[in-house]
């Protein structure tokens, strides 16, 4: 098992750093999109092709929010058992929830009218119905070895680092 993991502090410095940033010089709206993705990969467990091809009638953004986890015509998913509702509202904190809000209501915006589906992660500018993965994945790729020391971690590393400090949160929960 490849045990490498994102501490919460690498986790902030990921979210802005430099090969994230970098981003706006292609689209300014690169950069939330980015951050959003991390954040779904390590807050929520996502897998990169579950995050970015999230629909917008995934999310539910009243309170409390959550996120549906299904197929759609850009995706399936890896196993019938990946099917599932996150409870995001629980799983972010408030300044990550009020990002989610302000790209969910920009998108609302920019599709409304418009025949779907409506994909969350989508650049209209940028063409296409999702944005484009290698370009915003490599950008995050290299953001991981620039915080972190470390060239070999992957966006599924976020995956692991969910699941682990997850179980660590609720093993401590319970001792209290």
């Amino acid at each position: 098992v490849d045990a490498n993991l994102i501490t919460e502090d690498e986790f902030d410095k990921i979210l802005i750093s430099k090969c994230i940033v970098e981003l706006e010089k292609k689209h300014p709206r690169l950069v939330m999109a980015a951050q959003l993705l991390v954040i779904l990969g390590f807050r929520c467990g996502l897998r990169r092709s579950e995050a970015i091809g999230l629909s917008l009638h995934d999310f539910h953004m009243d309170d409390p929010s959550f996120l549906f986890i299904r197929p759609n015509r850009f995706r399936g998913l890896k196993t019938p058992n990946a099917l599932r509702a996150l409870p995001i509202g629980a799983l972010l904190n408030n300044e990550e929830h009020e990002l989610f809000k302000v790209w969910f209501d920009l998108r609302q915006e920019e599709t409304r009218g418009q025949a779907g589906p409506h994909y969350f992660f989508s650049v209209p500018e940028q063409g296409g119905p999702v944005l484009s993965e290698k370009s915003i994945f490599e950008k995050i790729r290299e953001a991981f070895g620039e915080v972190t020391g470390d060239p070999t971690l992957r966006f599924h590393h976020l995956r692991h680092s969910f699941a682990t400090w997850t179980l660590l949160k609720l093993m401590l929960a319970e001792e209290n």
